[in-house]
């Protein structure tokens, strides 16, 4: 537990104690489940994961039951009735507003599952910022089970300057024609009602994005520079 402070938000860090504690990562999807809850019942309003559940949960009942060729063909049956671990992930994340992360990819991915982008809405005031964001060729997503049940998706990827030291955050980016907002901006967004981020620009680029009735000030290109505290 770490010491109460002033700021709203809290840190849960997968650190050293955690896995010697639960095992190693990637834990099952159940045991997330039962962190989610966790931070609900001890007063969180909302949770945004800096982590990208790309693959089923191979710890599911129906998967890991297919790891063992010997298995006993009634066992196996009996295995794969039982609900995946994704999908009990899933249930949690609709009862309690879950943000996920995913980030951006330097070149194309070939992926099976074709679902298109969960989008969030977007307000522009002045001509499309969509031309001055950054873009990646593509994005490295969350399985459709966990997408479909989570109030917002977010992007957590950073861009160092070119002495390798980060000093402004993208706050939106963009996958060809689909905008994508930081993982803290759609946090954020979710935690004050989901009402539409509004995006202002004028002819130099991007001047600033408003969360409910919180406008950020942004560089031309969506980033905010980073403050250290």
């Amino acid at each position: 537990p770490r010491a109460q402070s002033a700021q709203p938000i809290a840190i849960v860090d997968l650190d050293e104690e955690s896995l010697a504690r639960h095992g190693q990562w990637p834990w099952p999807r159940t045991l997330v489940s039962d962190l989610l809850l966790g931070l609900r019942d001890s007063g969180a309003v909302a949770v945004a994961f800096d982590i990208v559940f790309a693959e089923p949960d191979r710890l599911s009942p129906g998967l890991y039951a297919n790891t063992f060729p010997r298995i006993d063909p009634g066992l196996r049956s009996a295995l794969q009735e039982l609900p995946s671990n994704d999908s009990i992930l899933a249930e949690t994340m609709k009862k309690f507003p879950t943000v996920l992360g995913q980030s951006g990819y330097y070149r194309e991915l070939i992926r099976p599952d074709s679902t298109p982008l969960k989008t969030i809405p977007i307000a522009f005031l002045g001509d499309d910022p969509t031309r001055f964001l950054i873009e990646f060729p593509d994005v490295v997503r969350n399985i459709a089970t966990l997408e479909s049940a989570a109030a917002g998706i977010g992007m957590f990827t950073l861009l160092p300057e070119q002495d390798g030291i980060v000093r402004r955050v993208p706050a939106l980016m963009r996958y060809g024609d689909v905008l994508m907002p930081s993982l803290s901006v759609e946090l954020l967004r979710v935690v004050t009602g989901g009402a539409p981020l509004v995006v202002r620009t004028d002819s130099a680029g991007i001047n600033s994005l408003s969360i409910a009735k919180l406008r950020i000030p942004t560089d031309g290109n969506g980033r905010i520079w980073h403050r250290p505290f």
